[in-house]
């Protein structure tokens, strides 16, 4: 392998390369990606300590990979699931052509922004990189590729029959936890409705530009908004598009930042409203380079 950098073999569409350049985004947030090649797909593994959410992982990967423009690669296949479990807990799949705009629109960031990689991702001496992203067949999900050439698969009966336990195993851990989750999630204090004094007309108070009203549950609220942004992400196109995405940003900061000290989520709510604030520049970058 040549003594080429990172983001240059990651262009080219080497998986390795790729992994690399996306850890240095993601393992702040606690995820780890792994990347391998089959079939002109790039199969990419998200794991965590736990599940990495989907509406977390997903925008990051399309600033990182929007920016890189990879030319030789065709689709996306992510996976997302809790270190150590075989099955994944979503998947999604991405038309990386799609992502990249045309001449008029605006170039992707190449250069110095990935600079940096090199230091933290050098090649070792048979010119391998480091274990670190490295995805095998060991890694590979338990899920039916999403490929476009199907294959045939012989079963033998008896081997199936073996797999049916193991099948169930995901399905019991599901209704596991919607059974915990109903016994401990937290019933909504009934509270006395407020008769308000009627005000003469005109003196209303103005409420601040920006602001959002309070909630009865901000981190429910914060999440909602969190999961519709990333879902439009996906398929916005114009600046009316884009403005919608950014103005569910904004509102997921806020509401995240409106968890009280005394709520079990106060901390990562938190570092949910600085991690969303990257989601929202993206966005309103977005913006600003789509025609009206």
């Amino acid at each position: 392998m040549t003594q080429q950098n990172i983001p240059e073999l990651a262009k080219q569409g080497n998986p390795n390369a790729i992994a690399a350049l996306l850890n240095r985004s993601l393992q702040p947030q606690g995820i780890t990606a792994k990347a391998i090649l089959k079939e002109d797909c790039l199969h990419l593994l998200l794991e965590g300590a736990q599940i990495p959410e989907q509406h977390v992982a997903m925008p990051i990967l399309y600033e990182e990979l929007t920016n890189l423009g990879i030319e030789t690669i065709p689709s996306l296949l992510v996976y997302g699931r809790q270190k150590g479990v075989k099955e994944p807990a979503w998947s999604e799949t991405i038309d990386l052509a799609a992502l990249y705009p045309s001449e008029d629109e605006f170039v992707p960031m190449t250069g110095g922004a990935y600079a940096s990689y090199e230091d933290d991702y050098a090649e070792n001496s048979e010119g391998e990189y480091a274990s670190e992203g490295v995805y095998s067949d060991e890694d590979a999900p338990v899920v039916a590729s999403s490929g476009k050439k199907p294959r045939s698969l012989n079963v033998d009966p008896a081997q199936l029959k073996k797999l049916l336990p193991l099948l169930a195993i995901p399905i019991v851990l599901l209704l596991g936890l919607g059974v915990w989750w109903f016994l401990n999630r937290s019933p909504e204090p009934a509270v006395a409705p407020a008769i308000a004094p009627t005000a003469p007309p005109g003196d209303a108070p103005a409420t601040a530009p920006g602001t959002q009203p309070a909630a009865a549950d901000p981190w429910r609220e914060a999440v909602n908004r969190a999961t519709r942004a990333a879902e439009l992400t996906q398929t916005a196109t114009t600046r009316a598009e884009w403005n919608t995405v950014a103005s569910l940003w904004q509102e997921a900061i806020d509401f995240m930042r409106a968890v009280p000290q005394t709520s079990p989520n106060y901390e990562t709510a938190q570092q949910r409203a600085v991690a969303y604030q990257s989601n929202l520049e993206y966005a309103q970058r977005a913006a600003a380079t789509r025609p009206q």
